[in-house]
């Protein structure tokens, strides 16, 4: 009974520690990451913090939107994002 308690919380606390370093998601960074792709995804512009650009040693050139929650991976040159940033009054301090 014990080994089986002691293995089964040994498969828990391995299950945690898989999920806790898996990847962000597409399209999400953490701070001062570098974004490995862009995301498609359209978010609402009331959800919007603030923008800032990806940092210069980064080989993507990104603009990352901030919502409370989570930064997501936009391309500078989509007319979404351009929007965004007529919005924010950053276009041209991001660029």
């Amino acid at each position: 009974m014990k080994t089986l308690l002691t293995l089964c919380l040994l498969i828990f606390l391995c299950f945690l520690c898989s999920s806790s370093a898996g990847p962000l998601g597409p399209g999400l960074v953490s701070k001062g990451s570098c974004c490995s792709h862009h995301t498609n995804m359209t978010i609402p512009k009331r959800r919007v913090k603030d923008l800032e650009m990806s940092p210069s040693h980064c080989k993507l050139r990104s603009v990352i939107v901030i919502t409370e929650r989570k930064k997501f991976c936009l391309d500078p040159n989509g007319s979404w994002t351009q929007e965004l940033e007529r919005q924010f009054g950053k276009e041209k301090r991001l660029h």
